[in-house]
């Protein structure tokens, strides 16, 4: 199951795997039916399929069980994005990179390999975008530590996000803009910002999909307003 998440064919962390009777069975969260498709495995998958079957002497399955309760993210269909958006958020539950085009999830494993046969360095942002994030929405320890490193241009985890952003446009060609959190205790002050790297301005006559109204071509960034009135 780690090797599936690390190529992007397996959403998450947590999976749910149990022994019934002689079979091993797991139920993982991927982001299309055919995610787990062998024609979509890399090297490290395709090991770990070929010591799995030899030790237990049986043909891994596949087989769809459904659609989860929680219903996951609509996966991007378009032929040619205009701009990926790399999105770090909890409730952006699927794979961090979302098409600029529909704004929809792209899997992983649609964008040219990233690192050593998969995509770890993206997914291990994504979990540490998470740890903030869940620090954060705790309200108790090492809050504004988190809020920093979320809503700060120059954080380590920005700074991170912003280099991710940068490989996935020279890998595909394609712009890749990076999604900065803001949480702000004047919305008019925050109407009215700059971008905090450049500092020009970047607001935008109407938002992206009812979701950006904040966008910077020169650095790549997308932000919005603060939900905080």
């Amino acid at each position: 199951m780690a090797f599936y998440r690390g190529n992007g064919q397996v959403l998450g962390k947590v999976q749910s795997e149990y022994i019934s009777g002689n079979t091993v069975i797991g139920m993982p969260y991927t982001p299309e039916e055919g995610s787990l498709s062998r024609e979509l495995n890399n090297h490290y998958v395709k090991k770990q399929i070929e010591w799995f079957e030899e030790h237990c002497r049986s043909d891994l399955k596949i087989e769809t069980a459904g659609t989860a309760y929680e219903k996951p993210l609509s996966v991007c269909q378009c032929e040619k994005p205009q701009m990926y958006i790399l999105e770090g958020s909890v409730y952006w539950s699927g794979a961090p990179v979302a098409c600029g085009n529909c704004y929809r999830m792209v899997p992983l494993y649609r964008l040219p390999i990233y690192y050593d046969h998969g995509y770890m360095p993206i997914l291990r942002w994504q979990t540490n975008y998470h740890a903030s994030e869940d620090l954060f929405m705790n309200d108790d320890v090492g809050e504004r530590w988190a809020r920093g490193q979320m809503q700060n241009v120059r954080s380590q985890l920005s700074q991170q996000g912003l280099e991710i952003s940068a490989n996935i446009a020279e890998l595909t060609g394609t712009p890749t803009y990076y999604h900065l959190f803001n949480y702000r205790y004047r919305q008019r002050k925050d109407q009215a910002r700059i971008c905090p790297k450049c500092k020009n301005d970047w607001v935008l006559s109407s938002p992206l999909h009812d979701a950006f109204h904040y966008k910077c071509d020169e650095c790549f960034l997308l932000s919005s307003h603060s939900n905080n009135f």
